[in-house]
């Protein structure tokens, strides 16, 4: 009769699958309370303290239960309404909606057993409802706001300024590679960052902004595709084009 109780074992695999399958009750129950409940905290814990859990491909379901753990308390403490101005989207997103895209993509693929799996779509599900409401708020702010974003300040730097806003200062000082990666959203950013800083490259921004509360971001164009937001980027002004655009565009750059 102790079957049930492998889970208090910190080396048993029966344990280990009885630890996943209490972390995939205590999300379902979350999603269905209006409080989090301590039990995904808990067996967060739990499970995140198995021994099994610590070598091999383990880490990778590490990261799961700690971004769903993530993804929880963010749906319960998220903050009541949507943002009213475009300044505010983009700092929501910047410090909170890009890490959650991370945790989404982490999520995504499935998992064992088969209820941590069910679980894990149903948090989705539940993230993508949000999401998809900041994302449409986000959308109506762009379409309203102007191509200066003067109610940004410097922190936000749309797309066709970041080469006489970022690059052309730095220049003046020293030489600089510019490295532009196409369809590099900053969720994705996130996740490079880590391996990038563990080499000793460090982040930095303009000192104009090191003091300012907001984020330091950049925005694409719209629509948010190569021929339009990289063009834009080289020229120094929105414009659609390809790659011989961007080299002259580049090339007369008056930041440059």
């Amino acid at each position: 009769g102790a079957g049930a109780y492998l889970q208090a074992s910190h080396w048993s695999p029966g344990g280990l699958e009885q630890r996943f399958e209490r972390f995939a009750h205590a999300i379902e129950a979350s999603l269905t309370d209006a409080r989090p409940s301590d039990d995904v905290e808990t067996s967060a814990e739990a499970l995140l303290g198995h021994r099994l859990l610590t070598h091999g491909w383990a880490p990778v379901r590490r990261g799961r239960v700690e971004m769903a753990r993530r993804l929880v308390r963010w749906l319960h403490n998220a903050a009541e309404g949507l943002p009213t101005r475009l300044v505010d989207a983009v700092t929501a997103y910047t410090r909170e909606g890009s890490f959650v895209d991370v945790a989404r993509l982490v999520l995504l693929g499935g998992e064992q057993p088969a209820v941590l799996g069910g679980a894990y779509a149903k948090l989705l599900s539940r993230a993508r409802e949000r999401r998809e409401q900041e994302n449409e708020r986000f959308g109506r702010l762009m379409a309203d706001a102007t191509a200066s974003l003067p109610e940004a300040g410097h922190a936000i730097v749309p797309v066709e300024r970041v080469i006489d806003k970022v690059v052309a200062p730095v220049a003046e000082q020293q030489p600089v590679l510019l490295l532009v990666m196409d369809g590099l959203s900053l969720a994705v950013a996130h996740e490079l960052l880590p391996t990038i800083t563990d080499i000793g490259w460090m982040p930095w921004k303009p000192e104009a902004v090191v003091g300012s509360d907001g984020p330091f971001t950049g925005l694409a164009a719209v629509p948010s595709v190569t021929e339009m937001s990289r063009t834009s980027l080289f020229c120094g002004t929105l414009v659609a084009g390809a790659a011989a655009a961007e080299k002259r565009g580049f090339a007369a750059h008056q930041a440059l």
